[in-house]
């Protein structure tokens, strides 16, 4: 079962613009958010390795992009 927090994200993409003629279809929000889960998850993962902390060599790539999905997701 997805998190509350997948689902959401999952049903904000039949919201933008790009797509709003379509008709949301719940089983495939359930797959979506069920793999956003899985990345949320690896995000969260990455984020306590040394390389990401402050001083790390990927620490300015995470804070452009890992942890602002993070941030995002919440």
């Amino acid at each position: 079962m997805p998190s509350e927090q997948a689902i959401h994200i999952a049903a904000q993409c039949w919201c933008d613009p790009r797509v709003g003629d379509r008709e949301m279809d719940s089983e495939l929000a359930t797959v979506f958010a069920e793999k956003l889960d899985d990345y949320l998850a690896a995000l969260q993962w990455c984020s306590g390795a040394e390389d990401f902390q402050k001083g790390g060599r990927a620490r300015k790539g995470w804070e452009k992009i890992g942890k602002t999905l993070l941030e995002e997701a919440k």
